[in-house]
């Protein structure tokens, strides 16, 4: 535990995936947690994909261009909303091999 009382909690989520539901979640777990008066930040864990993008792309262009903006629209929400400690999103047996310092850990649903 942190001397001043305050403890340190990483939110351990899947937002990377930008999905509307996670990150809301992991924002509003961080948000509240922030208001409880402690130090939150939330740890990305990339998750495997089963296709590469640039088949994607061939099969649906149209949908491949929306899922591109709608990536860059989640990058700049979690760029401006999320504190992340400087940790970037990782596979989680990266993550169970070297987890980041914090009293405590929180994972949401996702």
């Amino acid at each position: 535990m942190n001397q001043g009382g305050d403890v340190k909690i990483g939110i351990v989520t899947l937002c990377e995936a930008n999905n509307y539901g996670g990150v809301l979640q992991a924002y509003a777990l961080q948000t509240y947690l922030r208001g409880m008066g402690h130090e939150s930040a939330v740890l990305p864990v990339d998750y495997a994909k089963r296709r590469s993008s640039p088949l994607k792309a061939l099969e649906r262009p149209v949908k491949a261009v929306t899922e591109a903006f709608k990536a860059r629209k989640f990058a700049s929400f979690r760029a401006k909303y999320f504190r992340s400690a400087g940790v970037s999103a990782c596979r989680v047996d990266a993550f169970l091999r070297q987890p980041p310092r914090f009293d405590a850990y929180v994972c949401g649903s996702d």
